[in-house]
């Protein structure tokens, strides 16, 4: 029994061809990519954070801020909505890392403004997902 619904559900999460898993791994890898330059150019080049902090502070943000703000709150919400939600959430997570591996974004006016700047690659990033990713979208493209 415990076979025939790990079969079922690796069908349901993989479509045809394992479509949907590639979307989303690409999602993922583009996420990553923006948030970790972003904050390279505002936390390592400008208040001189190192890489590895650079790095780990990247791939947490992109996995938090994915599974909440870009599965969640983007497919409920619409763009706007996700991209306020992603400023507040951002802040909040480099603040907390900054203050935890006691770096420059450990001060909440640096988080907060790092944010910001993620938001701008967020709202872009948001209309790929709708496009190119999230099913709902696509069935249903007033669901904005």
């Amino acid at each position: 029994m415990l076979v025939w619904e790990t079969c079922k559900y690796n069908q349901r999460l993989t479509g045809k061809g394992g479509e949907r898993v590639s979307r989303h791994l690409t999602a993922l890898l583009i996420k990553f990519a923006a948030i970790t330059a972003i904050l390279y150019v505002a936390l390592g080049v400008i208040m001189d954070t190192s890489v590895t902090e650079i790095l780990l502070m990247g791939a947490i943000l992109t996995i938090v801020s994915y599974v909440l703000g870009d599965l969640m709150v983007l497919p409920a919400a619409g763009n706007s909505i996700a991209v306020f939600s992603d400023i507040v959430l951002a802040a909040l997570l480099l603040w907390i890392m900054g203050n935890a591996m006691d770096n420059s974004a450990g001060t909440f006016v640096n988080a907060l403004a790092v944010s910001v700047f993620l938001a701008i690659g967020e709202w872009f990033f948001h209309i790929y997902m709708r496009e190119r990713v999230l099913d709902t979208w696509r069935k249903d493209p007033e669901n904005v």
